[in-house]
């Protein structure tokens, strides 16, 4: 099986625009060689979608579609009942759509365990992958899909367990990244601020403490957070004294969502690139794709230590990773003023040139190829 003149849809339960997480960058990298359709999750239930279209199409290239979908129903998040009516229909009118649109085989690539949990209802789909790409706990929904599809890519080992009862073809698959086109030479001359860098959603996820007390005690450095706050009715009290207090910071700069090309100079510029998570329970099982993105470019990272970095243990000799909060603010001290080396920056560059989407597609046809062996066995 070859990634080459296919259609896939992809699923995903953060939207298209703004800061591209690892589905976006999926559907982007797909649709160089093939045609893609990016779902977008249905937004939450109005009585203005009695009249609007189920499904709206809109062309981002020659070969990438979002396609929006609107709910048959209110409160499917709350009645199993109205959930799974509203599955079925809407699964009935992507398989009318998909014949209107000319396709016979359609590979679904799903990122999403909250909708369209019984892809192989779309009667165009010969194949359907799950990749869980976050930690959620156990949820009924993501049971459902775990159960309708024919294979399932994890992000990390320490998911296995999780996904073992299934009873799937299961594969360990890292992120990817996007080739941007710098050289080595280019990479080893980068033009410095005295900025640090976080990029992302700003959730309750992030630990807003620490990037306070980095604020304040390197007052000279220029802190740039780039990307959406998010869904802050889930914050603690704690994190919205905390956001309030860097949004007042002089030396704090919150900046808008923009496309991941344009990120480059950002992250070429900073002098040191971040990732924040809280350090703690299940936020250790995240997989920050941001800090793979920053090794392509051969930057100096700090971050939390999480348990899915071991599964790629000489990660650790690229990064600076830290076990707690003071550990962390102690590390960006020295590194404003340490010089790296350029033998550190290339092994950066290079370790993770090993993750981009062109190697990364290579590795899931095989996968594909052995499930498939393994089915007719």
């Amino acid at each position: 099986m070859k990634f080459f003149n296919q259609t896939i849809l992809v699923t995903s339960n953060e939207p298209w625009g703004g800061l591209w997480f690892s589905k976006q960058h999926y559907a982007n990298e797909l649709s160089r060689e093939n045609k893609v359709y990016f779902v977008n999750a249905p937004g939450k239930w109005n009585l203005h979608q009695l009249f609007k279209k189920k499904l709206e199409k809109k062309q981002i290239s020659p070969s990438l579609m979002v396609l929006e979908l609107n709910n048959y129903f209110p409160l499917t998040g709350r009645f199993n009942l109205l959930f799974r009516l509203n599955e079925w229909l809407t699964n009935k009118m992507l398989s009318k759509f998909f014949r209107q649109e000319k396709v016979s085989n359609l590979i679904v690539f799903a990122f999403n365990p909250f909708h369209l949990l019984q892809p192989k209802q779309i009667k165009q789909v010969t194949l359907a992958i799950y990749y869980s790409v976050d930690h959620y706990p156990s949820i009924e929904r993501e049971a459902m899909l775990c159960k309708n599809v024919d294979i399932i890519f994890i992000i990390s080992h320490a998911y296995k367990k999780k996904y073992e009862k299934y009873k799937k073809p299961l594969y360990y698959l890292s992120h990817g990244i996007p080739d941007h086109g710098y050289s080595e030479e280019e990479l080893l001359q980068p033009n410095l601020k005295d900025e640090a860098l976080i990029m992302g959603s700003f959730t309750k996820h992030i630990d807003y403490q620490l990037l306070y007390e980095l604020a304040k005690k390197f007052e000279e450095i220029k802190f740039r957070l780039i990307g959406l706050i998010q869904n802050l009715e889930d914050f603690s009290l704690k994190d919205l004294e905390y956001l309030d207090k860097l949004k007042k910071m002089k030396n704090v700069f919150f900046e808008k969502n923009k496309p991941y090309s344009d990120l480059y100079s950002d992250m070429l510029g900073a002098k040191i690139c971040m990732v924040c998570y809280k350090g703690e329970g299940s936020e250790t099982l995240r997989s920050p794709l941001k800090a793979l993105q920053y090794l392509s470019f051969g930057k100096t990272v700090v971050c939390g230590n999480f348990q899915t970095f071991e599964d790629v243990p000489e990660i650790y000799d690229l990064l600076y990773v830290c076990n707690n909060n003071e550990e962390f603010i102690e590390r960006f001290r020295k590194l404003l003023t340490e010089k790296e080396l350029p033998e550190i920056i290339k092994k950066r560059i290079r370790f993770a040139q090993q993750f981009t989407y062109f190697k990364i597609f290579r590795k899931i046809e095989k996968f594909i190829d052995e499930a498939r062996d393994l089915q007719r066995q």
